[in-house]
């Protein structure tokens, strides 16, 4: 279960950064088929978040973004900015610095609440 929250977790942050992600591009950082992006879109889906596309200019891929819908208990931001940036951290160095523990018990628990079981 703990590379699939790490597989949600990365997803979304891409998802949600304003350019936005491709499916390639989720496929290489995760490092899975097309069809395990599809299921971590439908978890993330679950949540009250769209995953909305455009195609780029172009060409004929598309990027996908997340959206919050405005009566979504998730238009108002999940994570504090610590939270959002041990994120950051914990997706982008290998080794976590200190507080690293003490806030993943933290974030864990925010998690689940967030998550289908």
């Amino acid at each position: 279960m703990g590379k699939t929250i790490e597989q949600v977790l990365t997803a979304s942050v891409l998802l949600s950064r304003r350019e936005g992600t491709t499916i390639k591009h989720l496929m290489d950082r995760l490092d899975v088929e097309e069809r395990t992006i599809y299921r971590i879109f439908k978890c993330i889906e679950s949540t009250g978040l769209q995953i909305v596309n455009s195609t780029i200019p172009g060409s004929r891929e598309r990027v996908y973004k997340t959206k919050s819908p405005k009566d979504s208990p998730l238009a108002e931001p999940l994570f504090n900015e610590t939270d959002q940036v041990m994120l950051k951290l914990l997706l982008d160095l290998p080794q976590p610095g200190a507080g690293y523990e003490e806030w993943k018990k933290d974030f864990k628990k925010k998690l689940k609440k967030q998550l289908p079981s």
